[in-house]
């Protein structure tokens, strides 16, 4: 059963990527159906006080507020789907996977400007690289068991 939802997880952060990088956005109605899916994984096999899914629950609470007051520089999408991680996983989880993201997000970027294939002011999707840290968190171990 646990994989079952390991497997819907899977499937919930590969359509993020997709869309993200397709339209940089993710759509309220992948959220409402998957969201059903990440609370009981987070209540089965993650969670078991309250001071853990507020911790845990936090970092995508911020992220979602500094998407609103900075209009957009950091996507709502983006403290959206960071929240929805934290039902799965924990805050020093999601925090090397969010170092790792932002840290391959700035060699790409870096290369591609250096190239000449965008500006500064270009806004690059964050998801795919917040899965690529997930996925090299998940299989090099850099923090903890999943």
């Amino acid at each position: 059963m646990q994989q079952m939802f390991k497997g819907i997880i899977f499937v919930f952060i590969l359509l993020c990527t997709i869309t993200d990088i397709k339209e940089k956005r993710i759509y309220w109605w992948m959220i409402l159906v998957f969201l059903p899916f990440f609370l009981l994984y987070g209540i089965s096999w993650g969670k078991s006080e309250p001071y853990e899914w507020v911790q845990d629950l936090a970092l995508g609470a911020f992220l979602l507020f500094v998407g609103v007051i900075w209009k957009e520089q950091i996507g709502i999408g983006d403290g959206i789907f960071v929240f929805m991680m934290g039902m799965v996983w924990d805050v020093r989880f999601l925090m090397v996977s969010i170092i790792s993201a932002l840290l391959l997000l700035a060699f790409l970027g870096g290369c591609l400007m250096l190239a000449g294939k965008i500006d500064k002011k270009e806004k690059m999707p964050f998801v795919p690289f917040m899965a690529l840290g997930i996925a090299g968190n998940i299989l090099y171990g850099i923090y903890g068991n999943v």
